[in-house]
């Protein structure tokens, strides 16, 4: 069995928006897993069975699936666009799926002035309720969310976090000041 750490992996495998938002084959040697998120169905076949070709277990970016672009605020269908979403993977590509990353840094993303954006506790509510509806959904996979290292040390985290997520990340790359990232090797 491999063992491999995901590093910066996740960012360069299967996300569109992100360089050729294909990196699969490249990755696959020193990872176990693909994070995959896509623009259309056709996109989200093609790069969970690549994944599955080469041997990785896929984890889905669920953001732009659920809420709306520049927006913290869900689809008011989201519950309706995930069973429909996750009933057309069909049950080879489902078998496949390890985990959902629910939303990117999402209380970082809620500061943005230009972004549509809720209240914390509001977007709490909503990250939990899509967590216990990809639990009920698909059962047997995890749930992820990664954070900014501010919203981490904040003392308001801990009220944030959603009591029913499995796995948590933190963006350690960057402090993000505004209005923009500072290295921290500097």
């Amino acid at each position: 069995e491999r063992s491999r750490g995901l590093g910066d992996v996740y960012k360069r495998q299967a996300m569109n928006g992100v360089g050729t938002g294909d990196y699969i084959t490249e990755t696959a040697s020193f990872s176990n897993i693909a994070f995959i998120r896509a623009g259309s169905e056709e996109e989200w076949h093609s790069k969970i069975d690549r994944a599955n070709a080469h041997g990785l277990r896929a984890v889905l970016m669920l953001e732009n699936l659920l809420f709306p672009w520049a927006s913290t605020a869900a689809h008011p269908d989201y519950d309706a666009r995930l069973i429909d979403f996750w009933d057309h993977l069909g049950a080879e590509r489902r078998a496949n799926v390890a985990g959902f990353y629910v939303f990117d840094e999402p209380y970082w993303k809620n500061s943005f002035p230009e972004w549509n954006t809720v209240p914390p506790q509001t977007l709490k509510d909503e990250l939990e309720a899509i967590i216990e509806l990809l639990h009920d959904v698909a059962p047997q996979r995890f749930s992820a969310i990664a954070f900014t290292h501010h919203t981490v040390t904040a003392t308001t985290f801990s009220a944030l976090l959603p009591e029913n997520l499995e796995m948590l990340g933190v963006n350690c790359c960057l402090l993000y000041t505004s209005p923009s990232p500072r290295d921290l090797s500097t």
